[in-house]
């Protein structure tokens, strides 16, 4: 699948998993094997750096000591993020 390619978006998918795991307190990533939402947003040309890991940060830090084991859970408040991202401002 998609998911073995090794660069993603121009990105390393190791280590942006790896910042992403961090973020969410993954100590084993072969715990969490599902990393297609992650694969989707790069492909799609989401910044990791400037959108990716600051939204899921701000949805953990929302969610206080609740277990978040899927990517899938933050995709939504991922794909939001970089649209309003990308949104020309008016006035």
């Amino acid at each position: 699948t998609g998911a073995r390619k090794q660069m993603r978006g121009g990105w390393f998918l190791r280590d942006i998993a790896g910042l992403v795991a961090d973020a969410l307190g993954w100590h084993d990533l072969t715990r969490h094997t599902d990393w297609r939402p992650l694969c989707a947003w790069l492909d799609d040309g989401i910044d990791p750096i400037d959108t990716i890991l600051p939204t899921i940060r701000r949805v953990v830090e929302r969610r206080g000591n609740l277990e978040i084991s899927t990517l899938a859970y933050f995709d939504r408040a991922v794909r939001e993020a970089a649209a309003g991202g990308n949104r020309r401002r008016t006035g």
